[in-house]
C-alpha cells in the first residue's frame, strides 16, 4: 500500500504509519484501509482507517435524510433531477456506503428547470451559498452551492462542466446524461446515469482535475466493472465529445491496476499520441495544485485529432479567461437584479 500512496524508501513504522494517514486522506482512501479484515495494518492505522468509516457513515446518513427531502421538494415544484456522483457512486459501486468519502451531493437538473429548482429548494429550507452573482452570470457558472436541512452541501447542476468555454466540447448536460438514465440506488425517487455513462463521466472529472487522487481510479475501475462492452461505451464516449479524455483516465488506471477491467478497456480504446502524452503529463505533475491545473488544461484540449488539439491548445492560451484576483462566489456582489439575471440567462439559454 505504501507505495501506492506515494510512500517509500526506509523509515520508521512510527514515521510511516503518520505518513500513510496523511496520505490515505489526502487519496481519499483512508476508510478503505482493512475494509476486508487484513491482519498486517498496524493498530493505529487501523483505528484512523475506522474513524474515517465512521465520519463517511456519518455524513451518508446525513445525505440521505437531505436526498428524501430533496425527493419531496422537487416532487412538489415538478422538477426533474438525478443524483450524480458522491453518495450515489458511495451506494453503487462500493460494498458499503461506508468505504467511500465524499464533500457534498451532485444533483444535475434540466437547463429549462434550473431557476425553479434553485427556488424550490431555498422556499423549502434550504440556504443558497453563492453570493457572487455578477460573477456567477459573468463565467455562467453550470452549479451553484446550497446547504440543505440536515446540513448535507449540494452542488446543484444545470450542467456537470462549470466551466463555460469547454461546455461546446463535452455534452455533459441533462438531456446528455439523462439519455439512458435509471432509477437512483441511492434515492430511488430520483434518476441517476446508467453504468456507461458514470464510467465516462468520473472518468473525464479524473482527467480534467488531475488524476491526482487514489479514490478517482477506484471509482474507475469500480465503474468499468459494471460495464460489459468496450464497443458500447467508446460509442456513448464519442455522442458525448469525451473519447480523448476517458482515455487518459483509462490509461491512468490502467497503471495501478493492470489486471482490472479498466486496463482491458484501455486496450480496447484508440490509440493517441496525445492520450499517451497526456497519461504521461499527468503522472509526472501529481502534485496539487500543479496536478489540477495539468488535467484542466489536457481536458480543454482533448480532440481526435492532433491538429484540433494543438488549435485547442492556442485557443486556451490565447482566449483564457479567470475570474478577477481574489474574487469568490461567496462574496456578496449584484444583488437580487444580479441574481434573477443569472437564473433568467440560464433557465432561457440553449448553448
Amino acid at each position: 500500500m505504501a507505495p501506492a500512496l506515494g510512500l517509500a524508501g526506509r523509515t520508521s513504522r512510527r514515521r510511516w504509519t503518520s505518513e500513510a494517514r496523511r496520505g490515505a486522506d489526502a487519496h481519499g482512501v483512508a476508510a478503505l484501509i482493512g475494509s476486508k479484515g487484513s491482519a498486517d495494518v498496524p493498530d493505529d492505522l487501523a483505528e484512523h482507517a475506522r474513524q474515517a468509516r465512521a465520519a463517511n457513515l456519518d455524513r451518508y446518513v446525513r445525505a440521505t435524510v437531505d436526498g428524501r427531502w430533496l425527493a419531496g421538494v422537487f416532487a412538489a415544484a415538478e422538477v426533474e433531477w438525478a443524483i450524480v456522483k458522491g453518495p450515489q457512486l458511495a451506494v453503487s459501486l462500493y460494498r458499503r456506503p461506508d468505504l467511500r468519502p465524499f464533500a457534498d451531493i451532485d444533483v444535475l437538473t434540466p437547463r429549462r428547470q434550473f431557476s425553479a429548482a434553485v427556488t424550490a429548494v431555498e422556499e423549502s429550507g434550504g440556504r443558497q451559498l453563492a453570493r457572487n452573482w455578477l460573477l456567477a452570470r459573468r463565467m455562467q457558472l453550470g452549479e451553484l452551492p446550497l446547504r440543505l436541512p440536515a446540513r448535507s452541501l449540494m452542488d446543484l447542476h444545470w450542467h456537470m462542466v462549470n466551466d463555460r468555454r469547454q461546455r461546446a466540447d463535452f455534452r455533459l448536460g441533462w438531456e446528455d446524461l439523462m439519455l439512458d438514465s435509471l432509477p437512483g440506488d441511492f434515492v430511488p425517487e430520483g434518476r441517476t446515469t446508467s453504468p456507461v455513462s458514470t464510467l465516462l463521466y468520473v472518468a473525464w472529472h479524473a482527467t480534467h482535475s488531475g488524476a491526482n487522487r487514489l479514490i478517482w481510479a477506484c471509482d474507475i475501475e469500480l465503474a468499468a466493472r459494471q460495464v460489459d462492452e468496450v464497443g458500447t461505451c467508446l460509442a456513448r464516449s464519442r455522442e458525448l465529445g469525451v473519447t480523448l479524455p476517458v482515455g487518459v483516465a483509462l490509461s491512468w488506471v490502467a497503471r495501478l491496476f493492470p489486471a482490472g477491467r479498466a486496463a482491458e478497456l484501455a486496450r480496447g480504446w484508440p490509440a493517441s499520441v496525445w492520450r499517451t502524452a497526456a497519461a504521461g503529463s499527468l503522472a509526472r505533475a501529481q502534485e496539487r495544485p500543479q496536478g489540477v491545473r495539468s488535467g484542466q488544461v489536457l481536458a480543454r484540449c482533448t480532440r481526435e485529432q492532433p491538429a484540433a488539439s494543438v488549435a485547442a491548445l492556442i485557443r486556451h492560451v490565447v482566449r483564457r479567461s479567470t475570474p478577477p484576483r481574489g474574487a469568490s462566489l461567496h462574496e456578496d456582489a449584484g444583488g437580487p437584479s444580479a441574481r434573477q439575471a443569472f437564473l433568467r440567462g440560464v433557465s432561457g439559454g440553449s448553448g
